[in-house]
């Protein structure tokens, strides 16, 4: 059988889609050191985050992972090409949408990943895609919360404003659900992640370099404003904001105005041509009234603005191999 999987692989969370779901596991990750304590009192809880074990050794992910164990957070861009962490994260997503045993892995998954495009583009570009290619290809071996897992990918990799474009033109059968856009249409697209807030045109079924940008500016730097003598890790504090234990106070205001100064630095009034522009990413959801009232009619949102880029990415994929699908269903 053939099987797809959309990859967003942010630096604020892991999201999946597949044929019929999708996971958002948060990109939270600590190397367990073994120290654990165990009592009858009730004080502990028994309801560890999901382990991997790797030949890298022994992780946390997810969830609360920063309070099992020895944090790591690494928001660099060199993680995507295959870092322990990395690894463990990519592990726990894929053991989070399927058992071992699921159908899924009798054959090598179709796997189309989004990155971001700072890290895709410019003359390290195809080194970066080259290194994440050769991380994710061939088989994968490790262990989630003790079973084993054995599989094998086939990535693709492209970037992550493409997959949300994709996520607004495209139905999950890979068809057309904008009949009357053409292919001569102007899109814009901006997806504002932790650690990078993206700007891609898309014009005659070809992406313009002249006004795509990719910056490492994202909602971490709200997180830093936040905790500003860094009395939590960055995973800690996002954990606080989603609980409504850290209040937002002027610092979002702050937030704003650096990533709306960042789109009207690039983008000028060239975004008044535009078909429409696509929003998409967590980022949003922070700055939703600001964007809507900057783009009127000419914002889309996607239902699901967090998965949106991984259900475009998956959209993506069954679009590029549709005729395997067909062929799976006929057997």
């Amino acid at each position: 059988m053939t099987t797809i999987i959309g990859l967003d692989p942010g630096a604020h969370a892991m999201k999946a889609r597949i044929s019929n779901k999708g996971i958002l596991l948060p990109s939270t990750v600590s190397v367990d050191n073994g120290r654990h304590i165990s009592d009858e009192s009730g004080q502990i809880s028994k309801q560890r985050p999901m382990q991997i074990e790797t030949k890298a050794g022994n992780f946390f992910v997810g969830q609360g992972a920063h309070s099992y164990g020895s944090p790591v957070e690494n928001l660099d861009f060199d993680r995507l090409s295959g870092t322990p962490e990395m690894r463990a994260l990519v592990y726990g997503t894929l053991s989070r949408l399927y058992p071992p045993d699921a159908d899924a892995f009798t054959e090598p998954i179709k796997l189309i990943v989004g990155l971001p495009l700072k890290f895709v583009t410019g003359e390290a570009g195809d080194k970066n895609k080259a290194g994440v290619k050769a991380f994710l290809r061939g088989k994968h071996e490790w262990r989630a919360n003790g079973k084993p897992y054995n599989v094998m990918l086939e990535p693709l990799i492209t970037n992550q404003p493409l997959g949300a474009l994709t996520e607004f033109l495209l139905n999950d059968e890979g068809h057309d659900r904008q009949p009357g856009v053409k292919s001569t249409d102007e899109f814009g697209v901006i997806t504002i992640g932790r650690s990078t807030t993206e700007m891609l045109v898309f014009k005659n079924q070809q992406i313009q370099e002249g006004l795509t940008f990719g910056e490492q500016i994202g909602t971490g730097d709200l997180l830093a404003l936040l905790d500003p003598e860094r009395l939590y890790t960055i995973a800690e504090m996002d954990e606080r904001l989603r609980d409504g234990a850290v209040k937002l106070d002027g610092h979002l205001d702050t937030f704003a105005s650096g990533i709306m100064g960042h789109i009207n630095r690039h983008w000028k009034s060239s975004w008044r041509r535009f078909e429409r522009v696509i929003l998409s990413s967590g980022g949003y959801l922070l700055l939703k009234e600001k964007l809507l009232l900057k783009f009127g009619s000419k914002a889309y949102a996607s239902s699901d603005p967090v998965m949106g880029t991984a259900i475009g990415l998956y959209r993506m994929g069954v679009e590029r191999f549709r005729s395997e699908l067909e062929a799976t269903v006929t057997r």
